[in-house]
């Protein structure tokens, strides 16, 4: 099980569900990577956006992660 180190509004958490595992091991396998947790689906998306606009990333994906929704990018 594959255990990822994401920010939440500046603390750590470790998401190691199976479900979550899965699911980044497959963004890794595609090129993507876990960015950021959010407590809401619109941050999730106004974030992606943001950095989507900015040049940052060339994609972003906001996925399901209980109990937050989990930012994943693509550069």
């Amino acid at each position: 099980m594959a255990a990822a180190f994401l920010t939440v509004g500046g603390a750590s958490i470790a998401a190691a569900s199976t479900e979550a595992g899965s699911t980044q091991q497959t963004y890794a396998a595609a090129g993507w990577t876990p960015y950021k947790n959010y407590a809401t689906y619109a941050a999730c998306q106004q974030e992606g956006k943001e950095l989507l606009n900015a040049g940052i990333v060339k994609n972003y994906d906001c996925s399901w992660d209980s109990p937050y929704w989990l930012l994943s990018v693509y550069k």
